[in-house]
């Protein structure tokens, strides 16, 4: 007896059809006729009788269709169980990622899992890098790629690369101010920040406090709700060119290089101790070449103590 004969015998006799059966399988009635009719010549006895309507079943075909259907569903349940131990074997890394480099990093990532021998599911959560770490320390997450992250208790810091903060805003707030744009201008414009606690914020804050202004600030954590009010008040903010890279593509937005000095922020990956050594250690192997790719490219600078 071969699989497909049991298959089709039972679609035949729950269908009441050789055609409907044959349908469901893909294959042709008669060949879907010719293997019942050899499952009949192998079990001795008639099992279907085929009538004006479509058949029905033979004493012996009532028995048969009885077993017959626990052996299929028994297979069923057995390549189930292979497909999740397949799934089951392959390693997990549960990865926390702050917006900007999750624009710059993800893609790349995900294309070079599609394509290698990896064997790892990355399953991924964007947030604010404190929040992150945070979670990372809860251990709610195997990895974290974010801004300024610190060294804590079973965590370890690996500094990736670093980025340029600039200043964007609306395409006709911009047009009077130079490019490169002294940091000490800053103090002179409407702008929307980070909260003081966030690394972009505290990098700002360690240059504008020498200018001795009070700042005209509104302080937005939310992406969407500084960009609409970017938009909508005309206020500029001080971040990594990838946050609205869309928004200045599309010419809604410019963006201008701070110098003067320049105002910086270093991307980190923190791995929890606790974690699946073997997937962080996959995972690093397909993030270090892209790191590396984007330095030699121009798009990030290399993390400090690293040749430029």
């Amino acid at each position: 007896m071969k699989l497909p004969q049991l298959r089709y015998f039972v679609a035949a006799a729950s269908l009441g059809s050789l055609t409907a059966a044959a349908r469901i399988h893909n294959v042709s009635q008669p060949a879907l006729g010719y293997q019942l009719k050899e499952l009949e010549e192998e079990a001795g006895v008639p099992l279907l009788l085929r009538h004006s309507r479509g058949v029905r079943l033979t004493e012996a075909g009532q028995l048969f269709f009885k077993t017959g259907s626990a052996a299929l569903e028994a297979f069923a349940a057995a390549e189930r169980s292979l497909r999740d131990l397949a799934k089951d074997q392959k390693r997990r890394l549960r990865l926390g990622v702050a917006s900007t480099p999750g624009k710059v990093l993800l893609p790349e990532i995900m294309s070079l899992l599609a394509t290698s021998s990896a064997n790892l599911h990355v399953s991924v959560r964007q947030g604010l890098s404190g929040d992150l770490a945070t979670g990372l320390e809860r251990g709610d997450f195997d990895v974290v790629i974010g801004y300024d992250l610190v060294p804590e208790d079973g965590l370890t810091i690996i500094e990736l690369y670093r980025e340029d903060l600039y200043l964007v805003g609306r395409r006709d707030v911009m047009t009077e101010i130079t490019d490169p744009v002294a940091a000490t201008v800053l103090a002179q414009l409407p702008l929307v920040l980070d909260g003081p606690d966030r690394p972009f914020r505290r990098a700002i804050d360690a240059v504008l406090a020498k200018t001795g202004r009070t700042l005209d600030l509104v302080e937005v954590e939310a992406v969407n709700v500084k960009r609409e009010i970017m938009l909508r008040h005309g206020r500029a903010a001080v971040v990594p060119l990838g946050l609205f890279i869309e928004e200045i593509e599309d010419s809604r937005f410019a963006a201008r290089k701070i110098d003067g000095p320049v105002i910086e922020t270093t991307v980190s990956l923190a791995i929890s101790n606790a974690g699946s050594v073997d997937a962080v250690a996959v995972f690093r192997n397909l993030l270090e070449p892209l790191i590396s790719r984007l330095v030699e490219a121009g798009s990030v600078k290399p993390a400090a103590g690293e040749d430029e």
